[in-house]
């Protein structure tokens, strides 16, 4: 974790487009040993920031994200794959996840719990990944699937913080 972002790669702050405030943000970044960070461990993690109470954190804005296994991860916290998740997130974006296709139960749990899934997947992606466009276009309006055509982990084009998408040919 840190409160201290180099500006010319990460903005230290982010301004709201609805209300023009700038608004801070914390980033808990695990590196697994293995295959992905377990649901238990993320939950461990996240408990562990807001309990500690140095940090000032809006339960009701937790926001994941995960990479291929990191995306598997982030899956089975958001839609309790053997977890009852303290705090779920607002909102989960999903890079080409590790996980097999979700189930009707996985795409009921997300839409019960209100939370919105933007999944991107590479449809030549010959490793693994189309579960992102499956949990995200069956959880009708909480959902947003973006195509990509890089392959699998080519995500840096989208964590950069000039990508816009178009919408629609806008913007």
């Amino acid at each position: 974790i840190s409160d201290t972002l180099n500006p010319t790669i990460w903005p230290s702050s982010f301004t709201n487009p609805a209300n023009g405030q700038p608004y801070k943000f914390i980033i808990l970044s695990p590196q697994a040993a293995g295959w992905s960070t377990s649901p238990d461990a993320l939950d461990f993690m996240i408990r562990s920031l807001i309990q500690n109470q140095t940090y000032r954190i809006d339960t009701n804005r937790i926001y994941l994200t995960g990479l291929s296994a990191g995306g598997a991860g982030t899956f089975q916290y958001t839609v309790k794959d053997g977890i009852n998740p303290t705090w779920p997130p607002a909102a989960v974006v999903s890079m080409s996840q590790a996980t097999g296709t979700p189930t009707s139960a996985h795409l009921s749990s997300t839409v019960s719990q209100n939370i919105h899934v933007w999944g991107f997947y590479s449809p030549g992606d010959t490793i693994v990944g189309n579960a992102s466009q499956v949990w995200a276009n069956g959880i009708g309006s909480l959902g947003r699937y973006t195509s990509y055509g890089c392959g699998h982990g080519c995500w840096n084009n989208y964590y950069n913080t000039t990508y816009k998408e178009l919408v629609n040919g806008v913007n």
